[in-house]
This record gives C-alpha cells, sequence and structure tokens, in this order.
C-alpha cells in the first residue's frame, strides 16, 4: 500500500525534477515510512529554483515521490492562492493509498474536509499543537469556555480590552504587537471551511496586511519551526 503524507515545509525543486531541502525532511527522514509502505508521496510546497549548492539534501529517490501544490510564501500569497492550493490538495488523493497529514497543517486544514465529507479514514501525525505555541490564535471568534479565559488573562483582566479583543482580528494585531515588543512566538492558524462559513476572509486578508513584512519579524512555516526547534 502507498502512503500520502502532506505537510507544512518550504522544498526546493530544480528544473530535472528533483526536490531538495536545507534543513528537514531529506530522503533519509521518509525511511521509517518505507519500513511499513510501499511508496511514499509527498505533498507540500516547492519553490522551482535553477540550482541548489552543496548543503542541500535531496528528497525524492526510489519509493518516494513529491507531489507540489502551488507555492506561496507567507500568509498574503496564501490568501491569493488558497483556492488553488486546496484544489491541488485534493486532487492529490486518488485511488486506494493511505492518508497521513502532519499537524498543525494549513494543507490538511485544506484536505480534511473532503476526507470527512467522504467517511474516508486517515492519520494524524502532530508534531506541533497550536495551543501549545507560546503564542496562539485561532481564526474564529470562540467567546466561552478556554478561549474567553485567555483572551480575559492576556487583556489584563481590562473589561474594555477584553470586549475589544473578543473579535478574533482585533485580539490578532494586539498579540502580534505584543511578540513584536516583548519577543516570543506568534503562531496564527484556522480552518478554511471555518473562514468561509463566517465570510471572514476580508478580516483576515487585514490581518495579514497588519502582521506580513514587520522587519522585527522572522516568519516561518511550521516545517521549520519544527525543524530548528
Amino acid at each position: 500500500m502507498d502512503l500520502l503524507v502532506t505537510l507544512d515545509f518550504r522544498f526546493v525543486r530544480t528544473p530535472d525534477g528533483q526536490v531538495w531541502t536545507r534543513t528537514a525532511y531529506s530522503y533519509a527522514f521518509w525511511d521509517r515510512y518505507l519500513k511499513v509502505f510501499d511508496h511514499v508521496k509527498i505533498v507540500a510546497r516547492a519553490e522551482a529554483k535553477p540550482s541548489v549548492d552543496e548543503q542541500y539534501k535531496q528528497v525524492n529517490g526510489p519509493g518516494v515521490t513529491f507531489l507540489g501544490v502551488p507555492f506561496y510564501l507567507g500568509p498574503w500569497q496564501y490568501l491569493k492562492a488558497h483556492r488553488r492550493v486546496r484544489q491541488a490538495v485534493r486532487s492529490s488523493v486518488s485511488g486506494e493509498e493511505a492518508v497521513l497529514c502532519r499537524v498543525a497543517s494549513q494543507l490538511a486544514s485544506e484536505l480534511l474536509p473532503a476526507l470527512w465529507a467522504e467517511n474516508r479514514p486517515y492519520g494524524l501525525e502532530v508534531v506541533g499543537d497550536p495551543y501549545e505555541a507560546g503564542t496562539s490564535l485561532h481564526v474564529y471568534n470562540h467567546r466561552f469556555g478556554f478561549d474567553l479565559w485567555q483572551t480575559a488573562r492576556f487583556a489584563k483582566f481590562q473589561p474594555l480590552k477584553v470586549l475589544r479583543c473578543l473579535e478574533w482580528d482585533t485580539l490578532a494585531k494586539a498579540m502580534f504587537d505584543q511578540v513584536i515588543k516583548e519577543g516570543g512566538i506568534y503562531h496564527i492558524w484556522g480552518h478554511s471551511w471555518e473562514i468561509d462559513e463566517h465570510d471572514d476572509w476580508e478580516r483576515l486578508e487585514n490581518v495579514f496586511r497588519y502582521i506580513s513584512a514587520n522587519p522585527k519579524a522572522t516568519y516561518v512555516t511550521n516545517g521549520e519551526l519544527e525543524a530548528y526547534s
């Protein structure tokens, strides 16, 4: 049986079709799956480059192939490409292969609703829990329970600030400002189907404009954060 794996990581693809990485997920990483499955298909992003230097390691090889999705860098480019990304991720699943999503992952968020609709089995490999990140925000208004307590604590229990921060986009900007000022990890995440359901793409676009291209921030994917942790 084959295995299809989705993950958030930026690979590099050269004109000869080979896929490369400078950090994590080289060919040796996938050997753990080849001990169980006949073939591994990787679904992820790959930036096209004419060549790579000796610091890069090859990703694909015997038993490991790569299925690329439209490349994007950062939240603003993702917002513009998300429909094409969704189509590419969902069309990558075919036949009877097993499906494994390494999460937290935006690509998994695009794929999972389709698997749920088909009642198709899948596996999750949790490599980063967004609630365990130093600073985390779910793109969704959860005004009760755990999230309300966390929001009130972030706002230092100041009533007016708590009320403003009950809106996720206001909270997103406030949390970003705090990380820029004090340091730490800013992790914004969400499910595209929830954003669709609440028609929040314009609010998300405004947040992305606010947090993008800040010279005091370093922008990484979940996979890159894991690789350097």
